[in-house]
């Protein structure tokens, strides 16, 4: 009942072998006995061969805010580089470009007013049979805020005092130039946020020129790579870095079986792999990968491993079942039917073990749990399953005396698994065929993972499900540390079950406590970052981690600082201290949401206090 088998292909981790873009293939050959009950996958191991350093934990989601990856000189017209929006088919993520001007601007000795009474904004596009989808759009937001008393000059929460709209039409057009008036400011100006961004179209569409025109001046820069020490002069990005995405043609004996972007998770020798058709495998076989990745500077990528992964498969397969039951508990069969609509029939010795039912309906094709009842002791318990023509035979080894202890047990490895079917079952088909344990967390993310941008709700459902059959207990630790990923957490409804434990927040206590400040006036990416976050917990703040949340604020005084959970304006009182701490661990709860915190245990008094 093992998850797979593994047959090596090649390998070379020391020199690998490298390849350019749209420069030759690599080709491996091998030989296999192809069986009608099982099914294949192909399975690559490599990365770009770009500067390890690229892709950790820090400078990974440092490198996803830029937009040189989609900077384009080919089709610009009027300035150095246009930006790229460009899309094959509909995409269900955000992109966008975003910059803040703070008020007043100054140009070497001249400042800028901040209360005019018309501004100029826009910006020059081409499109090539650009198509928007029904909720969908690609646009120009340009939002202003006065200045407050007791508000900083740097929010973006607070509701636009002046706001204005550009849509791209639809079609097919030249480089055009699109221009309008914003409505004259009552007040005077904090800052001007402005958003190029676009979800839900196909097309060729390039954008060049963005303008906010104030006096003479134009505040926006050009789209133009980051230079150090200059950031006030970059956009920053979200979802238009490329270096992480490998476009790869792969053929098996001569026919393509994929041609489609690839991701590449923050790991040296990051892995991914693919399904294998088992009408194209024969004993000998010969596989050739072909890099297409198309974009400025692309980087090439170096293979480390081929090998090709053997799993069950037919209409029903056993993937694991319980390996130690107890007198009196549950024990659990997980098999996976090839089909939807599939009836299983069970059959298990009455002396040992009970089942609810003698035949379970499966509409989806699939995972599924089938849960037992351990009747007395025993070694090597026999059960069968059987759909159609196909029985399957398994065992569980032993069947004890005992009592429960109610300990929960397992690993947080699911932060490398991505938002698809056949990822999660993958993943659970060898966690529970391996026995790691009987608890899961999960914790999606993009960098780790594989590049998932969006919350699939009905794979969490469906991860839920299985779990639960299984009787796997399972937590969400909020993740969402880079700009491409930050709504990719499942909300508690998606998760519910009686095996369901709750949210984690992991090192906020760091937030609350000993993190540093930063100065967000020196880094103007940071600040920049720090927005989109928020903006995306307004957005969707039942995805996002609540980390992001207004309780994450800054204030203006000095040097401008922001302040996690925390105010610099507290009286250097030990008791006043420690209530102001509970009161910022009792924010982490998130009104009854979040249950559980991983930190350090010195403060584990504060933390039954705050509940």
């Amino acid at each position: 009942m093992g998850f797979e088998r593994v047959y090596p292909v090649w390998s070379d981790y020391e020199k690998g072998k490298v390849l350019r873009p749209h420069k030759g293939s690599a080709s491996f050959s091998f030989d296999l006995d192809v069986r009608e009950d099982k099914y294949y996958h192909l399975f690559t191991v490599g990365g770009s061969t770009q500067y390890f350093a690229w892709k950790c934990e820090t400078e990974a989601p440092a490198q996803y805010l830029l937009l040189d990856d989609s900077l384009d000189t080919e089709h610009a017209e009027n300035a150095q580089y246009c930006l790229s929006f460009s899309e094959d088919k509909p995409i269900d993520y955000i992109k966008r470009a975003y910059k803040k001007i703070l008020f007043p601007v100054v140009f070497i000795h001249h400042v800028v007013t901040t209360k005019p009474e018309k501004w100029k904004v826009g910006l020059s596009a081409r499109a090539e049979n650009l198509k928007i989808e029904e909720g969908g759009y690609l646009r120009m937001r340009v939002e202003a805020r006065y200045k407050k008393a007791g508000v900083s000059m740097r929010d973006i929460l607070s509701p636009a005092d002046i706001s204005l709209t550009i849509d791209l039409p639809e079609g097919s057009y030249p480089m055009t130039e699109f221009l309008e008036t914003l409505p004259a400011a009552e007040s005077d100006i904090a800052s001007v946020c402005v958003f190029l961004e676009g979800t839900r179209y196909s097309g060729e569409v390039y954008v060049e020129e963005p303008k906010l025109l104030v006096e003479r001046y134009n505040l926006l820069p050009d789209f133009t790579p980051a230079v150090p020490t200059k950031a006030s002069l970059a956009w920053v990005g979200q979802n238009f870095s490329k270096k992480e995405w490998h476009k790869f043609r792969v053929t098996l004996n001569g026919t393509v079986i994929h041609d489609d972007l690839v991701f590449e998770c923050c790991h040296v020798n990051a892995d991914w792999e693919i399904l294998l058709p088992r009408e194209l495998l024969k004993e000998h076989n010969t596989l050739t990968y072909e890099l297409l990745s198309d974009y400025r500077e692309a980087v090439p990528y170096r293979f480390s491993e081929v090998c090709i992964s053997e799993r069950n498969g037919g209409d029903i397969a056993i993937v694991s079942a319980t390996r130690v039951g107890k007198v009196g508990a549950r024990a659990y069969i997980l098999v996976r039917t090839e089909k939807e609509n599939a009836t299983v029939h069970l059959d298990i010795p009455k002396k040992y073990l009970a089942a609810e039912k003698q035949e379970y309906f499966f509409a989806e094709a699939g995972l599924h749990g089938i849960p037992l009842t351990c009747l007395s002791t025993g070694m090597h318990v026999p059960f069968a399953v059987t759909l159609g023509d196909v029985r399957r035979e398994g065992e569980i080894e032993r069947i004890a005396e005992g009592e429960v202890d109610g300990i929960v047990t397992g690993t947080g490895d699911m932060i490398y698994v991505g938002q698809s079917k056949q990822e999660m079952e993958n993943y659970l088909s060898w966690y529970l065929s391996e026995y790691v344990g009987n608890y899961l967390t999960i914790r999606p993310n993009y960098l780790w993972g594989e590049g998932d941008r969006v919350c699939y709700a009905e794979c969490w459902k469906r991860l839920a499900r299985i779990l639960s059959e299984c009787g796997i207990y399972y937590i969400i630790m909020l993740d969402g540390r880079d700009i491409c990923g930050k709504a990719i957490n499942p909300s508690p409804e998606m998760l519910e079950s009686d095996f369901y434990l709750g949210r984690q927040k992991h090192e906020d206590d760091g937030a609350a406590f000993y993190w540093p400040v930063t100065e967000i006036h020196k880094h103007p990416f940071t600040e920049h970052y720090r927005d989109l976050c928020m903006l995306a917990y307004r957005e969707n703040p039942d995805l996002v981690n609540t980390r992001y949340d207004a309780a994450s604020y800054i204030v203006d005084e000095g040097p401008y600082l922001r302040y996690n959970y925390r105010t610099p304006h507290q009286k250097r009182d030990m008791k006043v201290a420690a209530e102001e701490g509970v009161k910022r661990l009792s924010g982490f709860l998130d009104g009854g949401r979040n249950v559980y915190h991983t930190g350090p245990s010195v403060l584990f008094k504060y933390f039954m206090q705050a509940g």
